[in-house]
């Protein structure tokens, strides 16, 4: 037999071989077709949801299931799909939730061959006598002004918020108490740490800069000298389902806007003393973001070394004290400051909020600064 022929056969025969595997393997789906699953802990609380025998595909595992919240005033599949993490075990593909399953929430689960799946949070009911724990501990900024522009609010919670339900609970009302519309950024995802502990809430940013569509037709949600109440209602459930303990009202007075970048030469440092665990006190004449502060502002002794301490935000995160968990040594140190460190109205080190982001007039971010400094 030639040796062209003898490689056709070859061919052949492979191709024959993986035709009767593809088809052994379509009758096996046949007879054990995909379904969809829901696994939940000892308690009855939704964990994951289970694709079993996941059918091959192209597709990424995000695209062959999704699972999305079952919203009350509108179509769920208008929202976006839960963010997880897609992963197979052997022919199953497991969808786990970043944040978990909320005890009060509906959801749905759709495949991409068309396969459906509504479920509860929680098997059984919610106990309504279940005693509230979960508290709200602290709104940032915390100051009783606030400029007219500012961009950001933080929420800490002392426990897991149920997540997708803010605007539900959250309403900021002007001096005669009426809402004010459309003033937080309305969008599907909302924005919480990975603990689910911390919201942070965001002005519309185009009502907020100037020369915007929504700037220039609606205002800022603030104006300079009204007085504006950031309500938080107790009936807001935690990741548990249970409602705060109690709910919040914090009142603010609206003043200027405030354009400019903080100025790191500008801040005032209160040096402590060699030999000492003395906090080192920087005042900087303004309200700063305070989880950046907790970030993007530290310590480094003269060769580049990070000191290890505790930082305090005093005077309505006007000011940031640094106390080491060693006593100071008399040599020289660094103030160091990543110059996309922002004040409470998106204007950072490096370039204020107001500044066109297509012109590339500034360093680009992550740019360190320093100020140098020595204990007494």
């Amino acid at each position: 037999m030639s040796e062209p022929r003898h490689r056709c056969l070859f061919a052949q025969r492979a191709l024959s071989a993986w035709a009767l595997l593809f088809t052994l393997v379509a009758c096996a789906r046949r007879e054990a077709p995909s379904e969809l699953a829901l696994e939940r802990d000892a308690e009855g609380a939704a964990r994951a949801v289970v694709l079993r025998r996941a059918v091959p595909s192209r597709s990424a595992p995000i695209d062959l299931l999704k699972v999305y919240l079952v919203a009350r005033e509108r179509s769920d599949l208008a929202l976006p799909p839960l963010v997880g993490v897609h992963s197979f075990r052997g022919e199953d593909l497991v969808f786990e939730p970043r944040f978990g399953f909320d005890a009060r929430q509906r959801y749905r689960a759709v495949t991409e061959s068309g396969m459906e799946l509504v479920f509860p949070g929680v098997e059984r009911d919610v106990d309504e006598e279940l005693v509230p724990t979960t508290a709200l501990q602290a709104i940032h900024p915390s100051a009783a002004t606030w400029p007219e522009n500012v961009l950001r609010v933080y929420l800490h919670f002392s426990a897991p918020m149920s997540i997708g339900r803010s605007s539900e609970f959250v309403r900021w009302r002007d001096a005669a108490g009426e809402l004010v519309p459309h003033a937080f950024l309305e969008i599907a995802e909302e924005l919480w740490d990975p603990s689910g502990k911390r919201l942070t809430l965001l002005f519309d940013p185009g009502r907020v800069k100037r020369g915007l569509v929504p700037h220039e037709e609606l205002g800022r949600a603030l104006r300079a000298g009204e007085r504006y109440t950031l309500e938080i209602d107790a009936r807001w459930p935690d990741a548990s389902g249970r409602p705060l303990a109690q709910g919040s009202r914090h009142a603010i007075t609206a003043t200027a806007e405030d354009l400019a970048s903080p100025a790191m030469d500008a801040w005032t440092l209160a040096l402590p003393t060699a030999g000492t665990r003395e906090p080192l006190r920087v005042a900087f004449g303004e309200a700063l973001d305070a989880v950046l502060l907790r970030e993007w502002l530290w310590i480094e002794t003269g060769d580049g070394a990070r000191v290890r301490g505790a930082i305090a935000l005093e005077d309505a995160e006007r000011v940031w004290t640094f106390t080491p968990d060693e006593p100071w040594r008399a040599a020289p140190h660094a103030l160091v400051a990543n110059d996309g460190l922002e004040d409470i109205c998106g204007n950072s080190l490096r370039a204020p909020f107001e500044v066109d982001l297509f012109e590339r007039v500034t360093p680009p971010a992550g740019v360190l600064r320093r100020r140098s400094f020595e204990p007494r």
